[in-house]
């Protein structure tokens, strides 16, 4: 009997895991439906349309991304998490399917990882269970789903704390192996705040541990470390040189830095999911969403609430006896709660001068901290209170109704405080918390009153605990049928249609009344329908610092004269214009109020210049421009540390275009007279970019403050362009060698165990 209820536990856990998935991805599992939260369908969703197509292509690595800001890299680029293990469900599934895949198995990884987290603590399986709920069903983790390289890194934390638990208390080369496999994977995804957030609470984590640290221990654990990052090489080391040639190596400003602080208020969502209103979506001038947040209308992390169970025992734990081990994780809590506030506490100013973390930006983020650690008590609370009978589980119902009655009286507090437009929506929220505090009421009696085991009883409160988050979680992952991503709005359709190369400015993008529009496909959302853009925002701050600059000078001139935008954007090669309309209001309901102009004089992706301006910086770059007028279509301005001198006037040539993939191309050039023709090559320079003519290197220049030139001497000349990163070839090479170290390692482990064994 003992035996089938031993194999019963890990069956219900199965199920309730499952049953979370079918509540909060049912629409996308089995209706087709598919995620478009915020950053997942204007930047993710394009991003990751682009893989397999650039990877067939190129036939290869996708080095080079020809659909972003007229060109950028695109392996280098950590946002784009090309070595993550998700990325290759893309190469093998149906997008569609892949995409989702990106966004719950992460959530369920989370969940297994944080029960195995805890039962490495010691913690009972009811409890595990509960804290493994807490966290990937609570408000914060669903909150990720939409900002995915944050989700891919958090999603393998607590199982790179469980390696580090197993790993301090079982010091073993095969355990340095486990945990430096955890550390890639979070290298992997792309995310350097979650990095630092780690090593915090891993420190928690060993200063929780009762046993002693020793030299071998310390050897274990810095040994992980060496082969997480070296294992991570092919994604760090071009990522570090690539961030280089970023906005974020110069460091971001106080302002942008501080954007996104957490306003202190915000701890009252530990009570209650929606004591601050709907806070997801976009609001009113009067509700708290544009007061908290007055330059965003809405959170970075929608959800704080862990569950009301979760929060309560976390904060019950703090009059127990055992308060004094939970120590660390009450620093940690703290630790995090006070840099999540940003702008509001002076944590985050002194956090930002500390060497090497000048570009970190969103301090809400940190909220991670006190989010897991809160769990993490909150899971020990669970032994302490309800799967213990006696005195404990009267206090336990006593603090369960003092807290739920200060919740509810805080919400109503804020909502009477707030001048809302809807009486209907504050009397729904606050049915909401009414329903959360009896869950948690309907709980606290089942561990006080019901029958059975200890263990029974934690996996009914679990359930009802459970019930509790997934009903509070559920608008945190929102779907649409796939069919309204995957189609392009109907302005860009004749653009789709004529399936040739299209190089496009949505100039709507910058108008301040359509900022809010929907179904305006902003960049860098043509590129899954194979248009790509130029002059667009850098949506994420990760295009090349020469590309903004070039960027901010195009409108600082436009503005200025609004006529030099046609010879500007023909020098560029754009073939089409998205623009406001006239009128204000959309002509048609239900459409943005834009229009698709096609170009009436484009030039291709390399073509020979007419002229040739030598200048210096860009204030010389501008004067040419007004100097020039129409001629700058036809014109290469060159700043003079990139060419000292050229003919004004070069010699003209005839182009044929023989090979262009995304990272090569192949040109037979005859310049027809006896002087040296300048070509002008329309993707955005970098340094990765070689030129060969007739199979000699020719450097490429950087010209029009962005673009590449190239001159060319008199005669018919084969020409060919390509692009390569050498910190990705040094990377992958790295990568191979410590994967050899680690298959070393396990077999030497497996040695010395048979050694061992015979002795």
């Amino acid at each position: 009997m003992n035996c089938l209820r031993a194999h019963r536990q890990p069956l219900w856990a199965l199920l309730l895991l499952g049953t979370g998935t079918v509540v909060l991805f049912g629409r996308a599992l089995f209706l087709g439906e598919t995620f478009f939260e915020r950053d997942l369908a204007a930047y993710y969703r394009p991003a990751k349309s682009l893989l397999a197509p650039l990877a067939r292509a190129s036939q290869g690595l996708p080095l080079w991304n020809p659909f972003f800001g007229q060109g950028q890299p695109f392996a280098a680029n950590p946002e784009h998490e090309l070595f993550h293990p998700l990325t290759t469900l893309f190469f093998l599934l149906p997008f569609e399917v892949a995409f989702r895949l990106q966004v719950i198995l992460p959530v369920m990884a989370t969940a297994i990882g944080m029960f195995v987290f805890l039962r490495s603590l010691h913690r009972s399986q009811p409890a595990s269970l509960f804290g493994a709920l807490s966290f990937a069903s609570g408000g914060y983790l669903l909150s990720l789903t939409n900002l995915l390289p944050s989700l891919f890194s958090v999603s393998v934390l607590p199982w790179t704390l469980a390696a580090l638990v197993h790993a301090f208390r079982h010091p073993r080369l095969r355990g340095s192996v486990g945990l430096g496999l955890c550390i890639t994977l979070q290298c992997l995804s792309g995310e350097a705040t979650v990095l630092l957030m780690t090593m915090v609470l891993s420190a928690a984590v060993l200063a929780s541990q009762r046993r002693a640290c020793s030299m071998r221990k310390g050897g274990i654990l810095a040994l992980a470390a060496v082969l997480g990052t070296g294992l991570a090489s092919a994604a760090i080391l071009p990522g570090l040189h690539f961030a280089g040639k970023t906005d974020r190596a110069t460091g971001l400003s106080d302002s942008e830095a501080s954007d996104w602080s957490m306003p202190p208020v915000r701890a009252l969502e530990l009570l209650a999911p929606d004591v601050l209103g709907r806070l997801d979506t976009p609001v009113p001038d009067d509700t708290w969403g544009r007061a908290l947040y007055p330059t965003r209308k809405q959170p970075l992390v929608y959800s704080l609430y862990p569950g009301l169970m979760a929060s309560m025992l976390g904060l019950a734990m703090l009059v127990t006896r055992q308060r004094r081990r939970l120590v660390p994780w009450a620093l940690v809590a703290g630790a995090g709660y006070l840099v999540a506030l940003g702008s509001h506490a002076p944590l985050w100013a002194a956090l930002r001068h500390l060497p090497w973390l000048s570009g970190l930006r969103f301090p809400e983020k940190f909220s991670l901290l006190f989010i897991f650690a809160l769990v993490v008590v909150a899971a020990c609370g669970f032994d302490q209170f309800l799967m213990r009978p006696g005195k404990r589980g009267l206090m336990l119902a006593w603090a369960f109704g003092g807290l739920a009655l200060s919740s509810l009286l805080a919400f109503l507090a804020v909502h009477l405080l707030t001048k809302s437009p809807n009486p209907g929506t504050r009397l729904h929220a606050t049915a909401q918390v009414a329903l959360h505090v009896a869950v948690v009421a309907a709980a606290a009696l089942l561990a006080l009153r019901a029958p059975g085991t200890r263990r029974g009883r934690g996996f009914a409160i679990t359930c009802l605990c459970a019930a509790d988050l997934f009903f509070a979680g559920r608008h945190l992952v929102p779907t649409v049928p796939s069919v309204t991503l995957a189609q392009p709005p109907a302005y860009l359709q004749p653009l789709v249609a004529r399936q040739s190369d299209e190089l496009l400015f949505n100039a709507a993008a910058w108008s301040p009344d359509l900022r809010w529009t929907p179904g305006l496909a902003r960049p860098p959302l043509p590129a899954q329908w194979g248009l790509a853009t130029t002059l667009e925002s850098d949506y994420d701050r990760t295009f090349l610092r020469w590309t903004n600059q070039a960027t901010f000078l195009f409108w600082d001139i436009v503005r200025a004269h609004p006529r030099l935008s046609e010879p500007l954007l023909e020098r560029r090669g754009v073939t089409a214009i998205v623009s406001p309309t006239p009128t204000v209001r959309a002509p048609v309901p239900n459409l943005p109020p834009v229009q698709m102009m096609l170009a009436q004089k484009t030039q291709p992706v390399l073509f020979p210049l007419s002229r040739v301006e030598v200048v210096r910086g860009s204030m010389g770059y501008r004067d040419a421009v007004e100097r020039l007028g129409d001629l700058a279509a036809e014109t290469a301005i060159v700043d003079e540390q990139e060419l000292a001198t050229f003919p004004a006037r070069p010699s003209p040539a005839k182009v044929e275009i023989l090979e262009r993939t995304p990272e090569r191309l192949l040109a037979r050039v005859e310049v027809e007279t006896a002087g040296a023709a300048f070509l002008a090559f329309n993707q955005t320079w970098d340094e990765g970019w070689r030129a060969r003519i007739d199979g000699v290197p020719a450097r490429l220049l950087r010209t029009d403050i962005c673009l590449c030139g190239l001159p060319v001497p008199a005669g018919i000349h084969r020409i060919a362009i390509e692009f390569d990163d050498p910190w990705m070839t040094r990377g992958l090479l790295l990568s191979f060698m410590f994967a050899l170290a680690c298959l070393g390692l396990l077999l030497l482990d497996r040695r010395l165990d048979r050694r061992a064994t015979s002795v």
